[in-house]
């Protein structure tokens, strides 16, 4: 298998100097070695019934030579967002008239791109039979582009980057309802309060008057409680409900619905949660687990040697639970260090732990203390950082109602760990700019010490690509990440900690790692330098573009700063996006890496995505990969405007029976919901703080869809054959076997 390249340019020129472009059909006919033809023999044709017979050497495509690319963007809506890219210059093409064809060869809508190279086109869906859209059509002069309407080949695959979530929750119709209780556990005969909230997908819908039902369903399916509402505004409502003495315990759901149509009685599912109706029996026996060497969580971690699990089970009023049966469980859960006191710094785990383990046991009887003891055995488990639960269940002689109780604590059998951190972000870097790393070390009992010498490797991080020969003698580029060492030295961290400079001279992706003399990797960090720079020889082959932001979150009307590398130069379009297209900006560049800034319209909220398209420069030698580089980074948006502040004045202490004043002040008019629940009940209903923001915001999924036709551009004839001439007939052979249109 061999490639070869075809000059279109006599082809062009033949037909006078107005012929700058044109649509070809090229054919490819294989001949039979045996074939008896000489070389001065004319064309295929010569022996059409030998040919015709050899299907399987025959090939055929068509060729648009054209300085005009096309890309689309289908927004959620289905309308289109279409952008002309002048090949040649890199540059948006104003003037041009896109339009869509039917299958009649009709027009069916049709427009001119504006100085942006930008045009949007309406929905198309209700174009049916004789009229279905089959294509783009792009022309500009004596210029012709085309692109098939909706081919799967066209679309770009964004699998492989972060574009999940909910789809269509922006759309004005759709309603959403975030429903809370003040407890989430009753015990019958109890009024159960709730509340809900229900706001548009894109929360400028005015829904007051909008009517509502809301259910409950008690634990047999039985709906127990039905009330109609007018919503109000802002839509927030209170619902309460007395059960009966004889209620059905288990689980009971609320359920907010919008009627649809009065008369039929059709209605929506907008939102549903879940309470329970439990009965609390008192407890005859108390217990409590613990631990031989006992520190308690995030307070260090102690040696897996000789750890004991104790118990010790009482009767209610104070004496010991003699000759009762006691169970007891242990589960070692890996455990990343993270420590009181030390939120800044990043810690490392050097086992890289895993696995979890569970093991039973066994029973024991109390003695005549109340007390008995397992003994944990860790010695039998890996070496790791774990977070070990030692679970134990007392049984009451009678019945065998059971209490429980744990104990858990951080087990390593690490002397000491290492501790990093940044004096700012290390993910975005710029070059040529200092980032102090400072060291700690910390014992078990999490006291700073001092280590006499660990040492520091740092390495950068690239991904190379190498030609291999297959068996076929085919060669083909095959991806490798290397790591290339750029600092090695022993360090002394001292009590009070120490501090090193990472190098910045040098845009790409590095590692810091320290290793204590046995050579185990106590820490490593990864850092990202981002600057103007040639990362020719860095990059891989296979036309990956590497995105990142220098923030995660923004408000609206901020500037965001992009870092950009790609595989080779050339230019590109920048998109804002989510449900629709929300802004865009084009951009070129002399360098593989670069840095690009985008202003976040102020129109959107919650979450985006930054989009970018990037396509070769037409003058560049990076030929043997595909002309088109594309990539997605996700972004979060403030909520800073959709958040009021709320302030509670209360005394600090109140006696039983005296009344409980409450004064409140907010940064802005609304309702308000305030409630007082008992600790020790919402502990038992795990109950957690109602976030209603962040249910309304929930991660939404990138619905905008990108099709284009610059990922068929083939290199320039003049550059192909440069290349095939460097280096002797070594190389030639070489560029023969290289598939520069991949």
């Amino acid at each position: 298998l061999q490639y070869a390249s075809l000059d279109f340019t006599k082809y062009l020129e033949s037909r006078g100097s107005r012929m700058k472009n044109g649509l070809f059909l090229l054919k490819v006919i294989g001949r039979n070695k045996n074939d008896a033809r000489t070389e001065n023999e004319e064309s295929p044709e010569y022996i059409p019934q030998y040919y015709e017979s050899q299907e399987k050497n025959k090939d055929r495509r068509l060729i648009l030579v054209s300085d005009l690319g096309l890309i689309v963007k289908q927004s959620s809506d289905k309308t289109n967002d279409v952008f002309v890219q002048s090949f040649s210059r890199g540059k948006p093409v104003a003037g041009t008239e896109v339009s869509v064809l039917g299958k009649n060869g009709f027009t069916l809508v049709k427009g001119k791109t504006d100085t942006n190279g930008h045009v949007k086109l309406p929905d198309l869906s209700g174009y049916k039979n004789e009229k279905e859209p089959v294509a783009f059509l792009a022309s500009l002069d004596s210029d012709l582009s085309f692109m098939p309407f909706a081919r799967e080949d066209r679309l770009l695959n964004f699998s492989q980057f972060d574009t999940g979530g909910v789809y269509g929750a922006d759309s004005k119709d759709k309603l959403n309802s975030f429903i809370f209780s003040d407890r989430g556990i009753y015990r019958p005969g109890e009024e159960i309060r709730a509340a809900y909230i229900i706001k548009a997908g894109d929360w400028k819908r005015d829904i007051k008057g909008l009517p509502v039902e809301v259910t409950i369903t008690d634990s047999r399916g039985i709906v127990i409680f039905t009330r109609r509402d007018r919503l109000e505004q802002p839509a927030m409502h209170e619902v309460k409900f007395r059960t009966e003495e004889t209620a059905p315990t288990g689980n009971y759901e609320i359920k907010v619905s919008l009627i649809t149509r009065k008369k039929q009685e059709e209605k929506t599912l907008i939102g549903s949660t879940s309470i329970k109706i439990e009965e609390f029996l008192p407890d005859r026996l108390r217990i409590s687990a613990s631990l031989s060497t006992d520190i308690g969580d995030e307070q260090g971690w102690v040696k897996p040697e000789l750890l004991k699990g104790k118990v010790l089970l009482m009767n209610l009023f104070g004496t010991p639970a003699q000759k009762k049966k006691v169970k007891g469980t242990l589960v070692l859960i890996p455990r990343f260090p993270a420590f009181k006191g030390y939120e800044s710094y990043t810690f490392y785990d050097p086992y890289r732990t895993k696995q979890t383990f569970r093991q039973d046991l066994g029973e024991r009887i109390t003695d005549d203390q109340g007390k008995t003891e397992y003994d944990l055995l860790l010695k039998n488990f890996s070496a790791g950082i774990y977070r070990i639960m030692f679970h134990a269940d007392g049984f009451e002689a009678e019945g065998g109602k059971a209490v429980s109780a744990q104990s858990s604590v951080m087990v390593s059998p690490l002397d000491y760990i290492i501790g990093l951190k940044a004096d700012g972000d290390l993910t975005y870097i710029r070059k040529g700019s200092i980032r102090n790393l400072s060291l700690i070390a910390l014992n078990p009992s999490l006291k700073r010490i001092h280590v006499p010498a660990v040492k520091l490797r740092i390495v950068e991080e690239r991904s190379l690509s190498s030609l291999v020969r297959r068996e076929d003698g085919i060669y083909q580029y095959k991806s490798t990440v290397k790591e290339i060492p750029v600092l090695e030295k022993n360090i002394t961290i001292a009590e009070a900690g120490s501090s090193i400079i990472l190098p910045s001279e040098k845009g790409g992706d590095y590692i810091v790692s320290i290793y204590d003399a046995n050579g185990l990797e106590l820490n490593r960090i990864r850092y990202n330098v981002v600057g103007q720079s040639n990362l020719t020889q860095n990059l891989e082959k296979n036309a990956e573009l590497s995105i990142k932001l220098n923030k995660k979150d923004y408000s609206p009307g901020e500037e965001i700063e992009i870092s950009i590398r790609a595989p080779f130069k050339g230019a590109g379009l920048i998109t804002i996006e989510k449900d629709k297209v929300y802004s865009y900006q084009w951009f070129t560049t002399t360098n593989e890496s670069s840095i690009q800034r985008v202003k976040l319209p102020a129109n959107i909220e919650g979450n985006g995505y930054v989009n970018i398209t990037f396509i070769r420069s037409i003058d560049s030698d990076a030929i043997y990969t595909s002309p088109l580089s594309f990539g997605v980074a996700p972004f979060f948006v403030s909520r800073k405007n959709r958040t009021a502040e709320v302030k509670l004045t209360v005394p600090r202490q109140i006696k039983p029976g005296e009344k409980l004043n409450i004064q409140y002040t907010t940064s802005a008019p609304g309702k308000l919901v305030i409630y007082a629940v008992d600790e020790g009940i919402l502990q038992v209903a795990r109950y957690k703080k109602p976030d209603p923001l962040s249910h309304f915001f929930k991660k939404r999924a990138l619905e905008v869809s990108t099709r284009q036709i610059v990922d068929q551009l083939l290199p320039e004839y003049s550059i192909v054959r440069s290349l095939s001439k460097i280096g002797g007939d070594s190389s030639k052979l070489l560029g023969l076997n290289l598939n520069p249109f991949k």
